[in-house]
This record gives structure tokens, sequence and C-alpha cells, in this order.
């Protein structure tokens, strides 16, 4: 949970309107999610660190956590 809570850290100062701080606990939410920010023409992508953590992020963010294990399931 500690890196949940250091990745939520680590995405708000990106998006200074919309920070992103969330965590989903099915891909089905961040899905949703993501998909309002492609609607408002925002660029996002969704990671995962296992099966039960989706975070929505910015495309640098998830560039960063690539190179700490998460793995990017979904972008634009």
């Amino acid at each position: 949970m500690n890196t949940i809570n250091n990745v939520s850290n680590l995405m708000a100062p990106n998006f200074s309107r919309n920070p992103l701080t969330s965590c989903f606990s099915s891909l089905q939410q961040a899905i949703g999610c993501a998909n309002k920010f492609f609607m408002e023409g925002q660029n996002v992508q969704i990671v995962a660190k296992d099966k039960n953590a989706f975070l929505v992020v910015s495309p640098d963010i998830a560039r960063q956590m690539s190179t700490k294990g998460f793995r990017l399931l979904y972008g634009n």
C-alpha cells in the first residue's frame, strides 16, 4: 500500500486542473475515468502494479512508473 501512496504523491503535481490521486480497484473503473479525460482532450494512461490497483496518470508519470515495475495497460 505504501507504493500506491507514493505514486499518488507523484501524480498530483502533473495535472494542475485535474489532479489525479485516485487508485481504482478494477480496470473497468480506471477505463471509465480515463475516457472522461480523453473526452476533455487530455491524454492519460492507465498503469497497474497488480491486478487490484489501477491508476490513471499522465504519459510522463506513466513512463516514470514503468521504470518502477508498473505496467502500462491503456493509453492514447
